[in-house]
């Protein structure tokens, strides 16, 4: 990944820079996709060999390999990148993997940090991040762009529990060490989303469709959740749908901040 002119850029020589540590505690993953099935989006038995990849200007550390039980992968592991204040570069990459041994490791998704926010301490409290990538199965093109950049995937593909730490330090460094403290991992296994919610969505027309005289509908997915309108015939391109979805999922905490994204499909329903 190449940071854009804003996000990277020189220091003037008169500021001087505060040297930080900037630790990444990772304690599981969960609801990661099958990216070896043949019907992928299939929710239960799926298998996923995780570790999650972070890299900050050169430098990128990754957790140990675990196997996905029952949904949920435990690293409790800790990830520590080197960091100044001011920043040279402000993003922070972190990439989920499913160990694939033998034809090349297979991307799950993406999530990117931006440096700033952590030293505002966006992240000191215990959230969840939300992992965004491609359709499940595509490779190559705008999918492996889709999935080295969060903000443009198309899929939720899972979530990470994790918090940051920052420390003013002398001799930052980076390195990769395990959570010893079992009393912190006794409190961890016990937390999980405790948030309801319901999206209601209303869906009235739809316009300018690609076909003129095809049927379609519209998909509304949260999370792993996915709802969808009954199939339209398309008049002319378009389609009144007039139509209300509701869906229901989780968040770790009430903040807004922590809702995950709302992605709408128009689907070919000869397709769907």
């Amino acid at each position: 990944l190449k940071d854009n002119e804003i996000s990277n850029c020189l220091i003037p020589t008169q500021i001087k820079k505060k040297y930080k540590q900037i630790s990444f505690y990772f304690f599981r993953g969960e609801e990661f996709p099958d990216m070896d099935a043949v019907f992928s989006e299939k929710k239960t038995g799926r298998r996923c060999d995780g570790y999650i990849e972070m890299k900050y200007m050169g430098i990128v550390r990754k957790t140990q390999v675990v196997e996905m039980k029952n949904e949920i992968i435990k690293w409790n592991q800790i990830i520590d990148i080197p960091a100044t204040y001011p920043c040279v570069s402000q993003k922070i990459c972190m990439v989920v993997k499913d160990e694939d041994i033998g034809s090349g490791d297979d991307i799950v998704g993406s999530y990117e940090f931006n440096i700033n926010d952590i030293y505002a301490g966006h992240y000191e409290n215990y959230q969840y991040i939300n992992i965004y990538g491609s359709p499940l199965n595509k490779k190559g093109g705008i999918y492996d762009q889709m999935n080295y950049n969060a903000e443009i995937g198309s899929r939720w593909n899972g979530r990470i529990l994790m918090r940051c730490d920052i420390k003013d330090v002398d001799s930052p460094i980076a390195r990769v060490r395990n959570i010893e403290d079992n009393e912190l991992l006794s409190q961890i296994d016990q937390y999980y989303p405790q948030c309801n919610w319901i999206a209601c969505i209303r869906i009235l027309s739809a316009y300018y469709l690609p076909e003129k005289d095809r049927d379609y509908q519209i998909k509304i997915s949260i999370q792993d959740n996915s709802v969808s309108t009954k199939s339209g015939s398309a008049i002319n391109g378009s389609i009144d749908f007039d139509q209300t979805l509701q869906l229901q999922f989780k968040t770790f905490s009430e903040e807004i901040f922590s809702l995950p994204d709302i992605f709408i499909y128009l689907v070919d329903d000869k397709q769907s």
